[in-house]
């Protein structure tokens, strides 16, 4: 089916509904775990998850910067639904940027570029950088195939050719595992 189809089961946005909740995540119900009660979802009850995750004041401002944007999109997904996904893509690349100031911090050899005449430094791939801190124990060997998983899912929807949709649930699941893994990097 192709996107932009009336039957896609995307909002269209247009100039009458741009500032109206999207349908879908509103189909979303709250359980409550210890009565059992299931209420309608709010989109405020979705910013407030979204913003209760925080990563630590150790972590590089910029990174953090980041990470506001991305709390910033999964919060407007209750009003375009696509927005949960692309919020969740950035979280991933957030992942890679933090993985480069921990790397950088931990005294990580840029690449040599022999070529390189205006003597920029390049810093070597998300993987490269990922082994580097596992040798160096900064990241525990414990956590390699997570981080190599968050690096393949990284890859996967940065270079993706189809339309990913993701409910705000898993965009919360991977907001709240990846700040974990975040602030763990920058903890001494």
């Amino acid at each position: 089916m192709c996107a932009g189809s009336d039957s896609d089961g995307v909002k269209h946005l247009s100039t009458e509904n741009w500032l109206e909740p999207d349908a879908i995540p509103s189909k979303y119900v709250e359980i409550n775990q210890q009565t059992g009660e299931r209420r309608a979802s709010s989109g405020d009850a979705w910013v407030e998850r979204f913003l209760a995750v925080a990563l630590a004041p150790l972590a590089p401002t910029e990174v953090r910067e980041m990470w506001e944007v991305a709390q910033g999109i999964l919060c407007y997904g209750w009003f375009y639904y696509p927005l949960y996904a692309i919020g969740e893509h950035q979280l991933r690349r957030i992942a890679d940027a933090a993985v480069l100031h921990c790397y950088r911090q931990a005294g990580g050899p840029p690449n040599k570029r022999p070529d390189a005449e205006d003597g920029q430094l390049t810093w070597p791939s998300f993987k490269r950088r990922v082994d580097w801190l596992l040798a160096q124990g900064v990241i525990p060997e414990a956590k390699r195939v997570r981080w190599e998983t968050i690096r393949e899912l990284r890859n996967e929807t940065t270079h993706a050719s189809i339309r990913h949709i993701a409910p705000p649930t898993e965009s919360l699941r991977v907001l709240e595992l990846l700040a974990d893994e975040i602030n763990v990097l920058f903890a001494s």
